[in-house]
């Protein structure tokens, strides 16, 4: 039970960045480690210092995916 809206904020920070680690996680493992870094390196070059979407991201990581994995439908499901 939250007590109050300073409590209710403190928690929602924990797990919003939990949330967020984890879901890198599931990603390096379902691309490998190599693919993972390769993509981070592309995301990264793409917005040097500037602002991107997890749609960026994606872009960046999509061909790393399996091709079992439709990336449509795993955003839907893990991020939506």
């Amino acid at each position: 039970v939250v007590k109050d809206t300073l409590e209710a904020e403190s928690v929602f920070d924990g797990i919003t960045y939990e949330k967020g680690a984890s879901v890198l996680k599931q990603i390096m493992y379902l691309v490998t480690e190599e693919k993972f870094f390769i993509s981070l390196a592309s995301y990264f070059s793409r917005f040097p210092w500037g602002n991107a979407t997890i749609d960026d991201l994606l872009f960046d990581l999509t061909p790393a995916f399996p091709l079992t994995v439709n990336v449509d439908s795993w955003k839907k499901a893990w991020l939506e």
